[in-house]
């Protein structure tokens, strides 16, 4: 899902856990923004579902967050413990049920998605419990070489080719807010846009019993993604105990926006 603000010709992609929820209510309150696209949609897919015009990309200054990938990993991993499982497949429930009254689907079309989420939430709690008995180091260094091997082919004499996997849903998007300096660049990048009265971005959705981020990782695992990921961790200014601050947002270049596909 993304916010569309016409008033700033800005388009706001809302990138899972790194703060998106507070800036977009900050932008629907404030500068009119309302929602486009589906949940987890990037801007590929809302051209590609028509909710978008290639044009209206061309036109729009596209925004989104960024985190340190060390952080959000753990913020990851500490959902598919929790609660997160319950939320996204009550959600997909809700979204079957506003689709059958918008779109008009018929009880035929509305058992098959429902037989279709049931299926993948079965799916996902197996993979919950096998995630659960490995421990969060195994976890993640078996993702991010899944990810490698699913991408082997992919061409890496262009720019970042593996970008996406630490920092996702950015192909397309011109400036990046990083999470650590949010409210800081969300007005730097609002007084780009004309507006002179900063804003205050309020802090939530802390996740429960998480420690710092730091505490999770062995040696191994750390080196192991320090070392797949070196130029992508460089390009966005993080390191694994931080990042470089700057002053204000990130500017992608046309390269690396095209590299950071989702």
């Amino acid at each position: 899902m993304a916010i569309l603000c016409k008033e700033l010709s800005l388009l706001y992609v809302q990138v899972p856990a790194t703060g998106c929820s507070v800036v977009g209510q900050v932008l629907k309150r404030q500068f009119g923004g309302e929602d486009v696209g589906r949940k987890h949609d990037d801007v590929p897919r809302m051209v590609a579902s028509g909710v978008l015009s290639s044009s209206d990309v061309e036109r729009l200054l596209v925004v989104a967050n960024v985190r340190n990938p060390f952080d959000r990993l753990v913020t990851y991993y500490q959902r598919l413990n929790g609660a997160w499982i319950d939320d996204y497949f009550a959600f997909r429930r809700r979204d079957l049920e506003r689709r059958r009254q918008r779109e008009g689907l018929s009880e035929a079309e509305v058992e098959r998605a429902r037989r279709q989420i049931l299926r993948e939430e079965e799916r996902k709690r197996r993979r919950v419990r096998i995630i659960q008995r490995i421990g969060f180091n195994a976890w993640v260094a078996g993702t991010v070489i899944r990810w490698r091997l699913r991408d082997r082919t992919s061409d890496t004499t262009r720019p970042h080719p593996y970008l996406h996997h630490l920092f996702p849903m950015l192909d397309h998007v011109q400036v990046v807010l990083r999470q650590e300096q949010l409210e800081t660049d969300f007005n730097a990048l609002l007084n780009r846009l004309g507006v002179e009265v900063p804003v205050s971005i309020p802090r939530k959705n802390l996740t429960p019993g998480k420690k710092p981020y730091t505490a999770y990782y062995n040696p191994l695992t750390r080196r192991l993604i320090e070392h797949l990921y070196r130029d992508d961790l460089a390009l966005m200014g993080y390191r694994f105990d931080g990042y470089e601050p700057v002053e204000g947002p990130l500017y992608l270049t046309s390269t690396a926006s095209r590299a950071a596909r989702s």
